[in-house]
């Protein structure tokens, strides 16, 4: 067994902007449980019954959640959606949410009625959803597929928390051996790695006449698993190509820090004023990073190859006015959050 809720590998906003579109493509209602069959998402498309009747009561919500439970599990051993009639007389669908191979929420959808049924005796003036049989059908089978891509989605974003637990106690505990694929990154304080890099970059641009402007954008946690030796290696070596070209007398560099999931991205922005011909010198500091070509600057081969095979980064060059040329770096980062 797992030790995880859906809710924390996967992101909720996420679950919630999909069931909103789901619902509103459909035209019925959706909403996404845990496995106890407790909603996790605000509910999407609602009908009035729904709301006002049959989920104002705590042996009505019982009874829901039960059936969420019973579905997704019959929906587990046949591998189709489950589609049958709640304690309501609505259709509804439950297609299970898996971690591997453990039951860990279910997407539901429904609260229909069947226009090729007769339900005079149920909903005389109901304002729920209807479709026909063959409409039902169709979107049970979608709602199937829908619900495999979010444990695809959930089975991804697993095997990174436990790569992140890996790490961060194989650092920890001195009694755990350090494994080999590891060896390149430890843990650092990402204070005192942005302190020197500010310090190495401030001796690159004096080399140029220049002052490095450098701003810190967003919150940065302290410490940070990784590799710092080539971080500050490929920053400095980036600053020192770019410098020459800026023709003001202040180099603009933004350090930042995103979060994703369960890991962290650093980044850093450098703002070089071009002057003229600013498409020109664009194109020659692309060339200068162009592992492909023959004639480029060796220390430039190198910065690229690191970035791309060692640090699992992205470089990207780009033009943000007339005369400024941008230089944007990502770099992943593994934070040491241990669950």
């Amino acid at each position: 067994m797992h030790d995880y809720n859906l809710e924390d590998i996967i992101d909720i906003k996420l679950l919630q902007g999909f069931q909103d579109s789901f619902s509103k493509y459909s035209g019925i209602a959706a909403v996404i449980t845990n496995s106890e069959g407790s909603c996790i998402t605000r509910p999407s498309g609602f009908s009035k019954n729904c709301n006002n009747v049959s989920r104002t009561s705590t042996n009505s919500i019982s009874k829901c959640m039960s059936f969420f439970i019973t579905g997704a599990k019959k929906s587990i051993s046949d591998n189709q959606p489950f589609i049958q009639k709640c304690h309501e007389g609505l259709y509804s669908i439950v297609a299970p949410i898996m971690l591997k191979e453990q039951f860990i929420g279910a997407f539901v959808c429904g609260q229909i009625l069947c226009i090729d049924e007769d339900n005079t005796e149920i909903y005389e003036n109901s304002s729920v959803y209807y479709k026909t049989a063959d409409e039902i059908q169709h979107i049970a089978e979608y709602t199937h597929s829908m619900a495999k891509l979010i444990s695809a989605a959930i089975d991804k974003n697993y095997i990174l928390i436990k790569s992140n637990q890996l790490r961060s106690e194989s650092f920890y505990s001195k009694a755990k051996a350090v494994p080999e694929d590891f060896s390149i990154e430890r843990i650092y304080n990402i204070h005192e790695l942005t302190s020197s890099i500010k310090a190495g970059i401030e001796v690159i641009c004096q080399k140029h006449d220049i002052t490095a402007e450098i701003n810190i954008l967003n919150q940065i946690p302290p410490e940070l698993l990784g590799n710092p030796s080539a971080i500050q290696y490929v920053i400095e070596g980036i600053v020192s190509f770019v410098a020459p070209y800026n023709m003001n007398s202040t180099l603009n560099i933004d350090f930042s820090c995103s979060q994703t999931y369960y890991s962290h991205t650093l980044g850093m922005k450098l703002s070089v004023y071009s002057g003229n011909n600013t498409s020109e010198k664009l194109n020659e500091i692309k060339e200068k990073f162009r592992l492909e070509k023959d004639n480029v600057p060796e220390g430039a081969s190198l910065i690229t190859y690191i970035i791309d095979k060692m640090l699992s980064g992205n470089l990207s060059f780009g033009i943000s006015d007339e005369s400024t040329i941008t230089i944007n770096l990502s770099i992943p980062q593994l934070d040491l959050k241990v669950n």
